[in-house]
């Protein structure tokens, strides 16, 4: 008799060990789909930011100095004035931000509905 128990504890033990498994493996997958999200959104900000500061950077600066009547400097007036590329990269750029934007927003939706789907089967199951 001891021999029996000993077994059914040692099933109940490998079912626990294996359902264990499958939980920690359940987590880590959900896991790894959420940090490969935030790294789609994330770097498509990232990338948004680097292409306007690359394209937009660009300015000309205008210095003019007056001088007094002892040919001192007395006022040194600095004008920032962008350049038609630039003016046409930010267009550019903007057009650019909206759509990863948009790629990120599509992501980022369908992320959620698996999480709710899951959620959704998980409690199902449960409930059977």
């Amino acid at each position: 008799m001891a021999t029996s128990i000993k077994e059914h504890w040692e099933e109940l033990s490998e079912k626990h060990r294996d359902n264990l498994k499958a939980d920690i493996e359940a987590f880590v997958d959900r896991s790894k789909d959420l940090a490969l999200g935030a790294v789609v959104i994330g770097g498509g900000f990232a990338l948004s930011y680097y292409l306007i500061k690359k394209m937009g950077g660009g300015k000309k600066v205008k210095v003019s100095k007056k001088k007094d009547y002892n040919d001192q400097t007395s006022e040194v007036t600095i004008e920032k004035q962008p350049s038609m590329l630039s003016n046409v990269g930010h267009v550019v750029l903007t057009e650019i931000t909206v759509f990863l934007l948009a790629i990120a927003k599509e992501k980022l939706i369908q992320y959620l509905q698996n999480i709710n789907t899951e959620e959704e089967n998980n409690e199902y199951t449960e409930h059977s």
